[in-house]
């Protein structure tokens, strides 16, 4: 059995678990072929209580936002109706995690330090969750209905450590993390138009698969478009690209590939892969191309 908060005074059936794990996994292991946030994930939090409220605090806010779970006597979610559940649940469960996460830097288990991280990065989703809702409402009036976390400041300091920098070659679910971390990085980037803000190892991405290194690259593209802005620097992101989207041709070839039909006005041609791993990273690919093409301070050179 899962315990829902004190107050609703609620237990929810084990075979009804996997509305308390609803945490988006398919966007948080996007690139993971390990698929860590879904198979690993929920199995680390049954002991590890500050990474089983961060599931909860994101899977309270994504059913409780969505219309298509509302009924007139509360969430209906998978025949399970959950009358009391609330935007303020993920409030609260985000709330029984800032002691954890302010504590980090005393945590010497290496499981409990994985978990810490893994814990930050699914709150900030909750920060993807309230951009959507941006289009919709003004950001003054969200704004002063509740108080803002900065999580990233958090997921940067854990990582950064030193104890997280040891453990990262050896522990998986940190790599998944942090990978998971850059591409949100990318998603505040290019929608806000800043440089990524959190820390770009270079050396994270040595033994990283060929997926998390088009992850990396896009986000130094991201970095270079929005901060640096150097010849030196387009040249060397230039040719990165290259051999990584040669790479990625190789490996990430479609199953399916159909030209546009220009005489039915089509323009694009319909490409298929076998996994969203795949899309995902050739998406990140032509983005970060398309980025470097579109500012390239060469440009006017090569036009006089």
């Amino acid at each position: 059995m899962f315990l829902l908060p004190d107050h609703t005074s609620r237990t929810v059936p084990e075979n009804q678990r996997n509305f308390l794990l609803k945490i988006r996994k398919k966007r948080l292991d996007l690139c993971d072929e390990r698929r860590h946030f879904q198979l690993v994930v929920p199995l680390r939090a049954r002991h590890h209580p500050p990474l089983l409220y961060a599931i909860f605090a994101l899977s309270a806010r994504h059913l409780s936002r969505l219309p298509k779970y509302k009924t007139p006597q509360g969430i209906l979610y998978q025949g399970q109706l959950l009358p009391k559940l609330t935007p303020h649940d993920a409030v609260e469960y985000t709330l029984k995690c800032i002691p954890a996460l302010r504590d980090f830097h005393l945590i010497q288990d290496d499981e409990k330090l994985e978990s810490i991280i893994a814990t930050a990065v699914i709150l900030r989703q909750l920060e993807e969750i309230d951009d959507e809702e941006d289009q919709e409402q003004e950001r003054s009036q969200r704004r002063n209905a509740k108080p803002q976390v900065n999580f990233l400041a958090i997921i940067d300091a854990v990582l950064r450590s030193p104890p997280s920098r040891t453990l990262f070659g050896r522990r998986s679910l940190i790599q998944a993390a942090y990978w998971m971390a850059v591409r949100q990085e990318l998603y505040h980037s290019f929608t806000k138009r800043h440089p990524p803000k959190m820390t770009l190892d270079p050396e994270y991405g040595h033994g990283a698969s060929k997926a998390n290194k088009i992850v990396l690259h896009t986000a130094q593209v991201a970095k270079w478009r929005w901060a640096d802005g150097s010849e030196q620097e387009w040249l060397r992101l230039q040719k990165q690209g290259e051999v990584l989207e040669d790479e990625a041709r190789r490996e990430y070839q479609p199953f399916y590939v159909r030209p546009a039909d220009r005489s039915n006005g089509e323009i694009f041609p319909i490409i298929w892969y076998s996994s969203a791993l795949e899309v995902t990273t050739m998406q990140l690919s032509i983005i970060a191309k398309m980025v470097l093409m579109a500012e390239n301070p060469f440009l006017g050179e090569m036009i006089h």
